[in-house]
């Protein structure tokens, strides 16, 4: 009886080990199998050790443009169909990147994909918003009138980067003035006056000036009045707006506003050509940069005046 007491006690010691043996077993083939998946979402350095995955870069949230007269186009690429195009220090929202190009929203509701190379994501002074003060305003004005004169007889790069940048300065506190803000209340009030001398189309609130675009207008050499039908010469006189539209960018350039003549096609209005603008290019309107017109088309309304002066009536921006 003893004998078989012991026999059962020595069965249940090795039953002991053996479970527990087997357990040990799969708790070591479970951590290898964890780790083994560990390693497999891990990166192996050269040396061989894992690492953690690295973080997925988060975009920047807004975004300036560097370029002048830049395209944004409807998709990432410069295959891509252009829509729009946009001014030195124009800004954005960033909502997608891709090929090199970032998808932007426009402070003006525009969106569309523009390349990385002419963008910061940095650069505090274009990024910043405008500090106003009528002093600030009026000193940026007579450089923009100065960098703008020198463009628009010269003509070349040096002039044109000088130019770009004035008229970012001057543009971003002119939208901060108070006139400015009574226009956008009210566009009834705008009147507007086109001086061929300096290339300008000025916006007035009664008679003081609130905001110069620069234009380009008849392609005609002696920049006279309109004569006859293709003479490629812009009409000078008092007209007012007939009516406003929306356009594709090719060849209206998103915004048009369209003058009551005795010529029929006569407007303000976008250009896809930025690079005319500051010469006489048109076949007889008037042509700004894209962005202006949107800008402009929010300021006046059908009959609005607009006086085009000759160059020998100039009165200065």
């Amino acid at each position: 009886m003893k004998k078989l007491t012991n026999f059962a006690f020595a069965v249940f010691l090795i039953s002991v080990f053996t479970a527990f043996s087997i357990v040990s077993a799969g708790a070591q083939s479970s951590s290898i199998t964890t780790i083994g998946r560990n390693i497999d979402k891990a990166e192996i350095s050269d040396a061989g050790q894992a690492k953690a995955p690295a973080a997925e870069i988060a975009l920047p949230k807004t975004g300036a443009v560097t370029g002048h007269g830049v395209n944004v186009r409807k998709g990432p690429s410069t295959s891509e169909k252009k829509i729009h195009d946009v001014l030195y220090g124009a800004r954005f929202q960033i909502l997608e990147e891709k090929n090199g190009f970032y998808k932007a929203k426009f402070e003006d509701g525009t969106t569309g994909w523009i390349t990385k190379q002419l963008v910061t994501t940095t650069d505090k002074k274009l990024l910043a918003d405008a500090e106003y003060s009528k002093e600030a305003l009026e000193a940026a004005h007579a450089k923009f009138k100065t960098t703008y004169e020198a463009y628009t007889k010269l003509r070349n790069k040096a002039t044109y980067d000088v130019f770009k940048k004035a008229y970012y300065e001057y543009s971003s506190l002119a939208k901060l003035s108070p006139e400015y803000k009574t226009l956008q209340k009210n566009p009834a009030l705008t009147k507007i006056i086109i001086d061929k001398k300096t290339y300008t189309l000025t916006v007035y609130l009664n008679d003081k000036p609130v905001r110069a675009f620069p234009i380009a207008y008849g392609g005609n050499p002696d920049g006279g009045n309109k004569k006859a039908i293709g003479d490629s010469r812009t009409p000078e006189g008092n007209f007012k707006i007939g009516y406003k539209d929306v356009r594709p960018y090719d060849p209206v350039a998103t915004r048009g506003m369209w003058l009551e003549t005795k010529w029929s096609g006569i407007g303000i209005h976008g250009t896809p050509w930025p690079d005319s603008i500051g010469s006489k290019a048109s076949h007889g309107c008037v042509r700004m940069y894209s962005q202006d017109s949107i800008e402009l088309y929010k300021l006046v309304r059908a009959g609005t005046p607009v006086t085009i002066k000759a160059i020998s009536a100039s009165t200065g921006i």
